[in-house]
Order: C-alpha cells, then structure tokens, then sequence
C-alpha cells in the first residue's frame, strides 16, 4: 500500500509539471509571436514611409521636369525658332496661322505681337489675341468656334509693347522677359528682337507674346497639377502644391491644406523664358527671376494614416488577437502580396520612364563637357554631336508628351483641336523629325502616300504625335538594314495609313494588350515606358 500511495501521489505532480511547461512553452511561443510582430509592424511602418517618400520624390521630379518643359515651349517652340521672313506685316495671315498652333498647344499666351520698322515714328504694330479669351485690355470680339486668332493692327497696347520692349536694345538682347501692367493686369512679357546683320546691328523687328498671370494662377498650374497627379496615379494620397515667392499657395490638389506632413519641395523659376537662351541676362541689370516653389505633401494617405496611429495600438490588437496570429500574418502577406504587384508595375514604370529621362541627359551632358573643356572638334564632329543632341531631345520631348497627353485623355473634348490636313504632309513632317537617326542608322524609308488622297479632320499634334511614336516602335525594334514602308490609302470608311517594319512583331496573343497603359510585352529588351501606343 505504501508503494502505491507513493505512484498516486507523484501523478499530481508530473501533471502539474507538464502544464507548467506547456503554459511556459504557449508564452514563450505567443511572447515571441508578439516581439517578431512588433518588429514586423516597426519594419512595415519604415517601409511605408519609404515607399511614400519614394512615391513623392518621383512626383515631384515629373512636376519639375514637365513644368519647365511647358514653361519655356512657347519661347523655344515660336519664338527661338521663329523665321525672320514670316515678318511681313502685309501677309498677317501666315503669322495668325503661326500663331493659332501656338494657342493651341500652349495655354497660358494671352496674345502675340510684332513689331517692324515701317514708315513713320513707331514702325507698325499688329496683336495677335486668342478668339475664345479676350484680354482685359481688348475691346475686340470674341469668337466662338471661328478662327481661333483675332488680330488689330496699329493698337495702344502694341504700341506700349514695343516701348517697354526697346529697353533691352540696349544690352544687345536677342531674347528677354519683363514684366508689366496691361488694364490694371499684371503680365509677364517675352520677347525676341531682331536686328539687321549687315552693317549697323539696328533693330528692325520684334515678335512677342504676353502671359496674363492671373490667369495662369487661377487656370493654368490647377490644371497641370492634376494632370500630373493623375500621371503618378497619387490622387487622394498625396497632393502637389505651388506657391509663390511670398509663401501664397497658387494651386493645390489636396483637400484639406492644414495638417499636412511636407515630404519634399523644390524651387523653379517663375519665368516663360528659356534662361539658357539668355545666358547673359543677370549680369546685365535685368531684375532676378522670381523663385516659386513646388511641393509634395500627405493627403489622407493611407499608408502614413496608419503609421501616425502610432504602434502601441497596434501592439495591444496582436497582444490581443494572439491566438490567431498565424492567420493575421498570412492575411497581411497577402494584403502585402497585392500592394506589392500594384506597386511594382507602377514602378517599373517610373524605373523605365526615369532611364529614359537620364539616357538623353547623359548625352547632354557629355557634349557639355567636351565644348566646356575646350577640346578641339573639326566641323564634322560638330555637325555629328549637333545631330546627336537633336536625336536626344526628340526622345526627350516624346517621353514628355506621351505622359502629359496620357493625363489629358480622360477630357477628350477640351485636349483636341481639330483641323483639316493632308495625310502626305503629316508623314513628311513626322519623317523630318527622324532624319538624323535614319542617317545614322542608315535605314532606307520607302513612301507611299499619294499627295491627292482625301484630306482628314485630326488635331495635327497629337497626329504627329501619334506617327511619331509608331515609327519610333518600327525603328526600336527592326533591323537597320531592312527598309521601312508607310503606306497611304483610302477605304470605304476614311483613310487607312500603315506603317511596316521587318522586326519581331508582335505574337497575336499580346496584340490585344499592347494599348494597355504601361503595358510591354514580356521578354523584350528594348527600353521604353510602354506608354506611347
């Protein structure tokens, strides 16, 4: 009996053991649980806010990138390359032309101007205005659905421009800006003067336009900030700002300005004039270009929402929630897993569209450095470099374009503007821009669009945009050696043109994809965004 009441005894006490140590075991196991899920949340929350650090930082660089690429397009596009015969004040129409395309690309010249030493003290004077947006100063009419230019001959206003445009004669100009008040509006002006090139460099005509900033800071950077927001797919999660040199904002797409956390900034010149068409202009007394500022900040998003929670809350819920930690962690892998495919796309995007960016930039800035160095280059390099920078900047200015008029596609009726033109004339002007390139690569480009085929009703840039990057596709992914057939003809439904290359194709179960945005089809290793068709 003695033997057994010992055994009983014992029983007691090895059960109580073994719960002791699987108690021991169940909290050690949840203990550690909750310290790798602490650590989990503490890495989640860096990673987040790495991730919006990273997703502001690439916003603001295409904010920049495209602000002062439309700033500066009407002073480079019109004015730097504006052709000193076009001057003849007895033919205006071909300057209202001129300038029609002009208003049509860019939206922020209120009116256009030129100057020409004529009969009499102040030569002769014409204002070129939009037709849908008479200036404060105009007593014009306004047109709706005309001819989008109207034009006065000999006014006040002209006659104002051309005075305040004589000071820079001065400095021996050719470009400059200047600001000035027209009815009571502020205006920024910029300017091209010409000047005789034989004997006395007298100044014989002047060509202009005038930005009305009110209405650039009430229209123009609202809509060019939700362009880009939409580009960079951030509406409703972090919002672009613009302010002006005295800290006003000018433009926001946030909801709500107050509370924000600011992520990054940046300054731009608040000027519609190319400086570097300008290289002497601060050190000849003209006044310092006004400084604004572009900025990212939150707005309601979610990822830094749940940061700022802080992580002492969420400790308690998986503290809490313990038991079913498992299968917490295998549902955030998964809510991981989808954030994560919709992140990488978006940027392998912003990875592709970034090299592009970087790739031309390089060159630039390699032909930079040679004629910086003073290196000694015959007239041939010269004339080799001169075509390779033209070769670079139209991939650069592609790349732009495509993204800009990506945002633009969900306001179809107010991006387009259509006109009649010749099919032969489109292919002949997107081929001009690919001539370099062609050279180089010395592909043949065989043409076949008859001069007599019907004209077409399109907006001609996006026209030329649209040739523009189908031959670009043709040249990425052909042989240089095989030609390159376009192909004009007309259907029992409008004009068909076909573009030809002797590349890889496409296989038939990608085609129906390829108008996907940012899609590429899987195995190429040629570089683009997968933006431009």
């Amino acid at each position: 009996m003695t033997t057994h009441s010992s055994v009983i005894r014992r029983l007691p006490r090895r059960q109580i053991a073994l719960w002791i140590l699987l108690a021991g075991s169940l909290s050690v196991a949840v203990t550690s649980l909750v310290w790798l899920a602490y650590r989990a949340v503490g890495e989640w929350q860096r990673s987040a806010i790495l991730l919006v650090e990273q997703r502001s930082e690439e916003a603001l660089t295409l904010l920049t990138v495209a602000l002062s690429r439309d700033m500066k397009g009407a002073h480079n596009s019109v004015l730097a390359s504006f052709d000193e015969s076009a001057l003849n004040l007895d033919r205006p129409y071909d300057l209202a032309d001129l300038f029609a395309e002009a208003f049509a690309r860019f939206p922020y010249p209120e009116s256009f101007f030129v100057w020409r030493d004529a009969p009499g003290p102040d030569g002769s004077t014409i204002v070129f205005n939009r037709g849908d947006r008479r200036p404060a100063w105009s007593t014009g009419p306004t047109v709706a659905g005309g001819y989008p230019v109207v034009s006065l001959r000999d006014t006040a206003v002209g006659r104002t421009l051309f005075e305040a445009s004589k000071t820079l004669v001065q400095s021996g100009a050719r470009f400059g800006a200047f600001d000035t008040s027209l009815s009571g509006v502020r205006c920024q002006v910029v300017v091209r003067l010409l000047y005789h090139t034989a004997g006395e460099r007298r100044l014989f005509g002047i060509v202009g336009f005038v930005v009305n900033v009110p209405w650039v800071e009430h229209n123009y950077f609202p809509e060019i900030l939700r362009q880009i927001s939409a580009i960079g797919n951030i509406e409703g999660s972090l919002a672009l700002t613009v302010t002006n040199t005295s800290g006003a904002v000018v433009a926001s797409t946030g909801t709500e300005l107050s509370g924000q956390a600011l992520l990054h900034a940046r300054r731009f010149p608040f000027s519609f004039l190319d400086p570097d068409l300008v290289p002497n202009q601060a050190s000849e007394g003209s006044s310092p270009v006004p400084e604004w500022t572009a900025s990212v900040s939150a707005d309601n998003d979610r990822a830094l929402a749940a940061v700022s929670r802080g992580s002492s809350q969420t400790l308690w819920l998986i503290v809490i929630a313990g038991s079913v930690a498992l299968m917490g962690v295998a549902l955030a892998l998964g809510a991981l897993k989808r954030s994560a495919d919709l992140a990488e796309m978006q940027s392998e995007f912003m990875a592709s569209a970034t090299h592009e960016l970087k790739t031309p930039l390089a060159l630039f800035q390699l032909v930079a450095d040679t004629l910086g160095k003073g290196r000694h280059i015959s007239e041939d390099k010269l004339q080799s470099y001169g075509g390779m920078l033209s070769d670079q900047l139209h991939i650069l200015e592609r790349l732009i374009d495509n993204l800009l008029v990506y945002a633009s596609l969900s306001h179809v009726a107010r991006r387009y503007h259509y006109q009649v033109a010749s099919v032969a004339e489109l292919a002949e002007s997107a081929l001009e821009r690919f001539d370099a390139r062609l050279a180089a690569r010395g592909t043949e480009v065989r043409v076949d669009v008859p001069p007599s085929l019907a004209p077409v009703r399109v907006d001609r840039q996006r026209m030329l945009q649209v040739f523009d990057n189908l031959i670009d596709n043709a040249l990425k992914y052909s042989p240089p050696s095989e030609p390159l057939h376009i192909r004009g003809y007309e259907s029992h439904n409008g004009v068909v043109v076909e573009i030809t290359d002797h590349g890889v194709g496409i296989p038939q179960a990608e085609r129906q994809k390829v108008f996907e945005k940012f899609y590429r089809v899987e195995g190429t290793n040629v570089s683009g965004s997968g933006l431009g068709l």
